[in-house]
């Protein structure tokens, strides 16, 4: 486990020139649990993308790959939604339009619990959060998980 933000973890990479050195570093990250809580929606094209997520590592954007996830292609997310959810990191590359954060396609989680939820967030979690949670339990009962 690591306490490095996605942002630090990217400088991490954008500065280490050695790729041998790099995969050692990366095992070290591979794997790090990530807890987001954003609204998703998607794109024109189709894609699906955190609203207001827009870290940069010196002018290049950093994107996150929320279509690798496979549970998230099973969610209703033709309109923003928000949502709570976890995975696990694979890795981070550097691609024509900047740095690209890979989840492990498997990995997803949605958060149905309030007790779980606020013991692992320092934050306040808004007014909302029964609603968000009951309606990603609804999804998972739908999907039979």
């Amino acid at each position: 486990m690591t306490d490095l933000s996605l942002q630090e973890m990217v400088q991490l990479a954008a500065l280490q020139r050695d790729p041998v050195e790099w995969q050692a570093q990366w095992q070290r990250h591979r794997g790090r649990g990530i807890i987001l809580d954003g609204v998703v929606q998607r794109t024109a094209r189709n894609q699906l993308e955190l609203i207001g997520f827009a870290p940069l590592w010196r002018d290049e954007p950093i994107l996150l790959a929320l279509d690798d996830l496979q549970l998230l292609s099973f969610l209703p997310l033709d309109r923003p939604q928000r949502l709570i959810f976890g995975w696990r990191l694979d890795r981070i590359e550097r691609t024509a339009s900047g740095w690209v954060v890979r989840p492990m396609p498997q990995s997803a989680v949605l958060f149905t619990d309030a007790a779980t939820l606020q013991a692992l967030s320092p934050v306040e979690l808004g007014e909302d959060l029964p609603e968000v949670l009951q309606r990603q339990a609804d999804w998972l009962a739908t999907l039979g998980l």
